[in-house]
């Protein structure tokens, strides 16, 4: 993650520029150790202005592997940052690579609603992040992002000057977790309650009929195995 490091020369600069940003409830982000932080999702500078912002660095992010293997340029930026290529027709692997990471002990941060929002407002948070706790045992961070659409919304090209700030909650645990086979009952229920305490850090408790998960999810954990073969065979590009 080489590049992420070298990017954090540019902190001040950006502390500058959006002034007045702050990040309140740092004290709850574990020094060491496997951590899940969960952020709302407005903007493309989020996560910049999670390097700018998170009390512990680094981090790795989750990207999809259409914009990972782009081309040659965009590998070699996303690998220098040490993001995890995902894929929307393969979950269960892409569970497995974050799932991997966390018990190297790594800090991964990952936007459950799947996609940036159009008008700042937060969407269905998808189950992944239920699965991962699960089966990880990672602690989950509910981190809000308030102001970060206001400093750059998806249809603006330039950022213009605005505070953001980031709400970080408590940290929670899937209830006896890790576990070889969590029930989708369980892990609807666990995603419920992340999905709440991340749109009350985002300061958009009037959301929740849109946040939660309706329904429980399919059991991913037969398709696990498969989709571990699946990663150890498949050649790095």
């Amino acid at each position: 993650m080489w590049l992420q490091h070298a990017t954090r020369v540019l902190i001040p600069a950006g502390r500058w520029f959006f002034r007045g940003s702050r990040v309140v409830g740092g004290e709850r982000v574990p020094h060491d150790g496997p951590v899940l932080a969960a952020f709302n999702h407005a903007s493309f500078l989020d996560p910049w202005f999670v390097g700018m912002l998170f009390p512990r660095l680094p981090i790795r992010f989750l990207i999809t592997e259409q914009w990972y293997w782009r081309n040659r340029f965009w590998t070699a930026f996303f690998a220098g940052y040490g993001t995890i290529p995902t894929s929307e027709r393969r979950p269960a692997e892409t569970i497995l690579r974050v799932v991997d990471a966390l018990a190297r002990g790594e800090l991964v941060g990952i936007f459950p609603e799947g996609r940036i929002s159009h008008d700042g407002k937060m969407n269905e948070v998808r189950h992944g992040v239920g699965w991962i706790a699960a089966l990880s045992g990672a602690p989950v961070l509910p981190c809000g992002l308030r102001g970060d659409y206001e400093a750059l919304p998806r249809q603006r090209k330039l950022p213009r000057r605005h505070p953001v700030e980031l709400v970080i909650g408590e940290p929670r645990r899937f209830p006896g977790s890790p576990l070889e086979h969590p029930s989708p009952a369980a892990v609807h229920a666990f995603t419920c309650e992340v999905a709440a305490a991340l749109a009350r850090e985002a300061g958009q408790e009037d959301r929740l009929p849109h946040v939660l998960p309706p329904r429980e999810p399919r059991d991913i954990v037969p398709l696990l195995g498969r989709a571990r073969r699946a990663i150890l065979a498949r050649p790095s590009r």
